[in-house]
C-alpha cells in the first residue's frame, strides 16, 4: 500500500488536474496531451482512457456517484460529461463506459501564457462544476 500512496502522490505533483471517488475507488487524471486517465485503486490497474478534447485538461470531477465524469479544457473552452461506467465487472462492456455524452463550449477563463512575458501566466482557475 505504501508503493500506491508513493506512485499516488507523484501523479498529483505531475498532475495536479486530478480527482478520486472513495466509493467505486476510482481515481481520474487529467493531462495537458487531452487525455484523461481512470485508474482503478483497488486493481491498482489503469481502468480507462478517456479521449475527446483537443486541449490540455484543466479540471476533472467525477459526479456524488462515480458513475459521471466532468471535464474541462481552457485551452479549447469546453466543459465534457462523461459516462464512465460501473464498478462492477460488467462495467468493461457497456457501451455507455468512458463516452463523451454532452459537451458545452464556454467563454474563455484562462489566461494566455504569452500575455507578458515578464509576469508567470494564470495556469489555475477556481471553478465550481456540479455535475448531475
Amino acid at each position: 500500500m505504501q508503493h500506491s500512496t508513493v506512485a499516488l502522490k507523484e501523479i498529483v505533483r505531475t498532475f495536479p488536474q486530478t480527482t478520486f471517488h472513495r466509493d467505486t475507488q476510482r481515481f481520474a487524471v487529467g493531462t495537458v496531451d487531452a487525455l484523461i486517465v481512470i485508474f482503478d485503486v483497488r486493481t491498482a490497474t489503469k481502468w480507462r482512457v478517456l479521449e475527446g478534447h483537443e486541449g490540455a485538461i484543466s479540471a476533472v470531477t467525477f459526479d456524488a456517484a462515480g458513475q459521471r465524469l466532468a471535464s474541462f479544457s481552457c485551452a479549447e473552452g469546453r466543459i465534457r460529461y462523461w459516462e464512465t461506467g460501473n464498478a462492477g465487472p460488467f462495467g468493461l462492456f457497456s457501451s455507455k463506459v468512458g463516452r463523451c455524452v454532452q459537451q458545452f463550449n464556454v467563454s474563455p477563463v484562462c489566461a494566455p501564457a504569452t500575455l507578458n512575458a515578464n509576469k508567470p501566466a494564470r495556469t489555475r482557475q477556481q471553478t465550481r462544476v456540479t455535475v448531475r
